[in-house]
């Protein structure tokens, strides 16, 4: 009887330490919100991956101290610094902003083959209200278009790393517009292991962003050359002479088409004079070419360090 009682003791002390854990969380989030508001007021960044490191160290020595495990640490804080960049990233981006009947923007995006690029988008992404999968980028921009998803989240790159051609294709021939880049970190723990990768999501809508005057931001722009290899070289040098940041470049592999098309990302907004001239300026080398949509720009947007996608991508072509 008495082992019975110093059970029932022990997990009625339990619960009275998770409420305690989720009071905790509960006003970290709180927290998050605030830091959030502020950093946009004052224009910083969203996104410290300096700070999360140094953080994630600080908490694993201090957990150390009260007996913790290290794989328990990283894992704990990996999930509430991740919480946190959504939530912040969310709020900007609205996708957090309750809808007329007081629910949440319903997300859809395509059903992926790699189970951590999955894990990743459910952990930062969703929030708890409805993640609709879909087979296909055809029906995941039409359930966008008619209204049945509010946003749709899609990966950039494939497992194989290169860029889904299904995404473009779909972006070239519709409306929609691309309103958020998103890179995401990976992270998986096995033992005293641990992998750290990233993956970039784009966020589509079916309007645009409004433009916000003074607010940095990046560019997409769909893109294909006359004169192949060449005429390409020549319209990104152009690029460079206008004064205009290459942030990311990739080729899309051909769907149904025999020529490849070329998915840019460009610093600054399409509605800016200097980005409009060189767009006008990357037109008159193009053969076929698209703005797919400007969106707020930190650190996430821009090449990230160590990305030599731009570099190589010359390289080959030069």
């Amino acid at each position: 009887m008495e082992q019975k009682v110093s059970l029932e003791e022990l997990r009625t002390e339990i619960d009275k330490q998770d409420l305690i854990l989720l009071d905790a969380v509960a006003k970290r989030c709180s927290l998050v919100r605030r830091i959030a508001q502020l950093k946009e007021k004052i224009g910083l960044p969203l996104h410290d991956p300096e700070r999360e490191r140094e953080l994630i160290e600080r908490r694993i020595a201090q957990g150390r101290s009260h007996g913790l495990e290290e794989g328990l640490l990283v894992q704990l804080f990996d999930l509430l610094l991740g919480h946190s960049i959504r939530l912040q990233r969310s709020l900007v981006l609205d996708l957090a902003s309750p809808r007329a009947d007081g629910s949440l923007p319903r997300l859809g995006t395509l059903r992926l083959s790699d189970h951590r690029s999955e894990f990743a988008l459910r952990n930062h992404f969703a929030l708890g209200e409805k993640f609709t999968w879909y087979s296909t980028m055809r029906d995941l921009g039409q359930a966008l278009r008619e209204g049945r998803v509010d946003f749709s989240i899609v990966p950039l790159l494939r497992a194989d790393g290169l860029v889904w051609p299904e995404v473009c294709d779909e972006l070239m021939t519709s409306t929609l517009s691309i309103i958020g880049v998103e890179n995401v970190i990976m992270s998986e723990v096995a033992g005293a292991d641990r992998q750290v990768s990233s993956t970039r999501f784009l966020v589509i809508a079916r309007d645009p962003l409004p433009e916000e005057p003074g607010q940095p931001c990046s560019t997409a722009v769909l893109f294909k050359a006359l004169g192949g290899a060449e005429g390409l070289a020549q319209s990104i040098w152009g690029l460079k002479q206008n004064g205009v940041e290459l942030l990311g470049f990739h080729q899309v592999p051909a769907a149904v088409r025999a020529d490849p098309l070329f998915l840019l990302f460009l610093a600054g907004s399409a509605a800016e004079p200097l980005l409009i001239e060189a767009i006008a300026d990357l037109r008159r080398g193009s053969e076929l070419l698209k703005v797919l949509g400007s969106y707020r720009a930190d650190e996430r947007g821009a090449r990230a360090k160590g990305d030599s996608t731009a570099s190589r991508s010359l390289a080959v072509v030069g």
